[in-house]
Order: C-alpha cells, then structure tokens, then sequence
C-alpha cells in the first residue's frame, strides 16, 4: 500500500507517493489549481490508498475530503488533535500543520531535542 502525501502551502502544494521509507513520483503544483488537478494527481497514483495532507489553506481542506471521498481513499489530516507527539503550547490549534510536520519527522530522523529550519 502506498500514501500519496500532500504539504499544501499558499502558493504551492507539493505532493509525492510513499511506500515504507521511499518517496517517488515527487511535483508541485500552484495550490491555486488544486481543485483541478488532484483528480488527475490520484488517478497517476493509483495504486495509493491513503491520502495524508497537512494545509496552511483552511479552504482547500474541503476539496481535498471530497475528492478522496470521491475516490474512495483513506484520509488523514496532521493537525494539533491528531499528531503524534505531545504538544506542550497554550493553544495546539494555532500550531501551523507545517510545522507539526517537521516536528515529526525530526522526532523521526533526529535525536531530540532538535532545531528545525524551515525556509
């Protein structure tokens, strides 16, 4: 089984299939086009069957649901409920879901406590 992740940013949405601890079929589109493309984006990526995103657009969460509805596709969605690490911070949910992000894969990749440069 493979997952087609999303890291959806305001200008652009990078995507990539991962399957155990390899990533290929790596692109970038204008988040603008997303409504658009993610339809053709799953059908290239057939063979996923989950789809995890973490957003910075509020409003493109909605179409993302719905075409993996539409697809039938397992969703997750990195946020302050559902990370995987303790959050120690007045208000999670003002946490952005690309810095929970890199704060899981540093966890992952790295000895902690860690520093994350994000640029």
């Amino acid at each position: 089984m493979s997952t087609l992740c999303l890291d959806i940013g305001n200008t652009t949405t990078h995507l990539g299939r991962v399957q155990g601890d390899q990533v290929s079929g790596e692109s970038r589109i204008p988040t603008a086009n997303l409504g658009q493309e993610l339809q053709a984006i799953l059908r290239s990526h057939a063979d996923a069957r989950l789809l995890a995103y973490c957003s910075v657009v509020p409003t493109a969460n909605a179409t993302v649901e719905q075409v993996a509805a539409a697809a039938d596709l397992e969703l997750f969605n990195l946020n302050a409920q559902t990370c995987p690490l303790p959050i120690d911070y007045p208000n999670p949910g003002e946490i952005g879901q690309d810095r929970l992000a890199n704060a899981v894969a540093a966890a992952d990749c790295a000895k902690l406590p860690a520093i994350v440069i994000d640029m």
